[in-house]
């Protein structure tokens, strides 16, 4: 029962929990029935034939370091699942964020692929992300960029008539009959609004099928920003995850 205790504390234990043991010097001591702490005054206890004075039992409590993996497993239903399932769903997730699953790219469903589910996306939404997976793959190649401008983009360069001219030719690609689709007219006068509110329907999306938790958000449009500089938009994945279309 101490083990599996210890496996739910990792599981559940919050950044400010600790778990403690109690230690009961000599550790003959820890056997005997009438004994709970050292009793004050002279009380002498008869173990295996040697008598042990009170004065003489140490009780310590030793802090168990322990892996707490809540904060890593924040997306994941841990309070909805039985021991088993949630020890396989656990593993599952850790899995996932030491080797994280292909992203690939379907413009004929306008579908993203990860780890065995497919994500239909919009016209505008998969245009969006389209554009930013290819800027992560062709950009500076590290695994852990955080933004930078060869991997990301501002909001306002959709602003641009060739950012837009690009975004129209991938939704055109898709064989999108929708004409406001086509013609983008509400981009060319608040494109950084239309952008934000692609990215969170997408984003929304991507985790409506594959839950939250921190290797989710990797698929996702995430958000950063450099002391005085403007809010950059990229794909946190490993470029070599991603799959061309």
């Amino acid at each position: 029962m101490g083990l599996f205790l210890g496996i739910a504390f990792q599981l559940f234990a919050r950044p400010q929990d600790r778990l403690s043991h109690v230690l009961v010097c000599p550790p003959e001591m820890e056997g005997q029935r009438d004994f709970f702490y050292p009793a004050p005054g002279q009380t002498a206890y008869t173990v295996d034939g040697r008598t042990i004075r009170s004065r003489d039992v140490k009780v310590e409590l030793a802090e168990v370091p322990l892996l707490l993996l809540r904060e890593r497993l924040s997306g994941l239903d841990i309070e909805g699942f039985p021991y088993s399932a949630l020890v396989g769903r656990a593993q599952e997730e850790l899995d996932r964020l030491i080797s994280p699953p292909t992203l690939s790219l379907h413009p004929a469903s306008r579908s993203l692929r990860i780890a065995g589910h497919s994500i239909e996306l919009t016209p505008i939404q998969f245009a969006v992300y389209a554009i930013l997976a290819q800027r992560r793959a062709r950009g500076c190649g590290q695994a852990k960029c955080v933004g930078c401008a060869d991997c990301s983009l501002e909001a306002k360069a959709f602003h641009d008539a060739a950012m837009r001219e690009e975004l129209r030719r991938h939704i055109l690609e898709l064989g999108v009959r929708d004409e406001r689709s086509r013609v983008l007219a509400r981009w060319a006068g608040a494109a950084d609004e239309c952008f934000r509110e692609a990215r969170a329907k997408l984003n929304r999306r991507i985790r409506a099928v594959l839950g939250t938790g921190p290797w989710v958000e990797r698929y996702c449009v995430a958000a950063a920003r450099a002391a005085g500089s403007q809010t950059r938009y990229f794909i946190p994945v490993d470029p070599k995850q991603i799959v061309p279309a």
